[in-house]
């Protein structure tokens, strides 16, 4: 799949068609891929967590996920083909593996909340072979049996619905022990299949209003961290990312930009 590279974060060039062929035939071949999506706000988090740098080198596929990223990469004239944010392309998965019988597993979130978005999955995708997951609250010593018992289920496609940058980490430490042909870190995405939270309408997402969107829906967790990621992303992160694409530093890495 083409490529191309935004200061050192690779973005997926690709039609509709071309993903939909791309799923089949890494599933089909028993193939390995991560598919990831890459925000304006998951910047920030590599000012406390500078190892996200090289997590992202397990990524096969990555998508523009929310509408900043993607005004700002129009704004500087990169191309990336079709638009797709995680959720969108969790959907997007979803709806080939009820049309291919494929089976998913869910990882993360509270285990009422998972139940309930396994039981949405299997009354709207009846043809999806559903395996039953393990909720997000597990410690680091458990997670070689959570391991084994995702491998004795052998899922096509695993969904990682933990907040960065565990679900980050996961993916990076346990891809290649991994008896599955797809993983999606995908977040709060489990929460939005359960039905506890709802997707921002289309205009909110077009009007860049989805954190807002979120926040109301959950304050209490959401106020405080999005006010200081939207602060940061407005007042710093994108100045120096214009500073440098109009200084033409072919050189600078967004990775990096806590580093100096």
């Amino acid at each position: 799949m083409q490529e191309i590279d935004f200061f050192g974060l690779k973005f997926s060039v690709f039609t509709k068609d071309i993903l939909k062929k791309y799923i089949n035939n890494t599933i089909i071949k028993d193939d390995k891929k991560v598919f990831y999506g890459y925000s304006l706000g998951i910047i920030p988090l590599f000012k406390k967590f500078p190892e996200l740098s090289n997590y992202f080198k397990v990524v096969d596929v990555s998508v523009v996920d929310g509408e900043y990223m993607y005004w700002l990469l129009r704004l500087l004239r990169y191309k990336v083909g079709y638009k797709l944010s995680i959720p969108n392309l969790v959907n997007f998965v979803l709806d080939e593996a009820n049309t291919n019988g494929y089976s998913i597993m869910l990882l993360g979130a509270k285990e009422e909340i998972k139940q309930g978005a396994e039981n949405n999955i299997s009354i709207k995708y009846p043809n999806i072979i559903l395996k039953i997951g393990k909720n997000g609250y597990f410690d680091y010593d458990n997670e070689p049996d959570i391991v084994n018992y995702i491998n004795e289920q052998n899922p096509d496609i695993l969904l990682i619905g933990i907040t960065s940058p565990k679900k980050e980490r996961i993916t990076f430490e346990w891809k290649d022990r991994l008896n599955t042909r797809i993983i999606i870190p995908c977040g709060g995405m489990i929460d939005v299949l359960s039905g506890k939270t709802k997707l921002s309408p289309p205009i909110i997402k077009k009007l860049g209003l989805a954190t807002l969107y979120r926040m109301i829906q959950e304050p209490k967790r959401l106020f405080v961290s999005s006010i200081l990621s939207a602060s940061e992303i407005l007042f710093k992160i994108i100045p120096i990312i214009l500073y440098n694409y109009l200084l033409n530093k072919k050189d600078f890495k967004i990775s990096e930009i806590y580093n100096k």
